[in-house]
């Protein structure tokens, strides 16, 4: 048996596509049991930082232009996967960096690392995942939405929430020297 996720760039494409609606209904799921208004969804957006933004939207560029390969590789090997009927791997190889990406991206979004999803605001998973599942889909690249949208809730509540730095590296001695360098600018 082939291993079509290796195989066939149609078959990354449905893997990821499938794997990202449906983290996309988990979220839904999520903000509807939660209550999340929109305000509360667009405070959360406004309140992420300048630089996670950026830098987000620079890895949504390379990350496509490589589709996971790298990534999904390594945990396609790590699982046990050797490119001969070994579909479950192939599977759960994007399950589980899906699964890194998105709380390596609620650290960032949120600035602080737990391992409790109920430590972080309703509205902030609902970022957090959000951002994660633009990551995953394909052929996101070339367009900067998370940029535009994260602009449209800065300018909707005036700035209010505007930071160049997450909290999590203005907490640490680099993110201090950062933002001294970026305050010379």
């Amino acid at each position: 048996m082939v291993d079509y996720y290796k195989k066939l760039s149609w078959g990354r494409w449905l893997i990821k596509t499938v794997m990202a609606v449906g983290m996309m209904v988990l979220l839904f799921s999520y903000g509807a049991e939660k209550s999340v208004t929109a305000n509360e969804f667009v405070v959360a957006l406004a309140k992420v930082s300048a630089l996670v933004v950026v830098m987000w939207e620079v890895a949504d560029k390379l990350l496509d232009k490589s589709d996971y390969i790298r990534m999904y590789g390594w945990m396609y090997r790590a699982l046990g996967g050797k490119g001969q009927g070994s579909w479950i791997q192939s599977i759960l190889a994007p399950v589980i960096v899906s699964a890194i990406i998105f709380f390596g991206t609620l650290a960032l979004v949120t600035g602080t690392l737990t391992t409790s999803i109920g430590a972080y605001s309703p509205a902030m998973v609902l970022v957090g995942g959000i951002f994660a599942v633009y990551a995953m889909l394909p052929e996101t690249g070339d367009d900067e939405l998370i940029l535009w949208i994260w602009l449209a809730a800065q300018i909707y509540t005036k700035f209010q929430y505007f930071t160049i730095l997450p909290g999590i590296l203005d907490q640490m001695v680099l993110g201090k020297a950062i933002a001294v360098l970026l305050a010379m600018l």
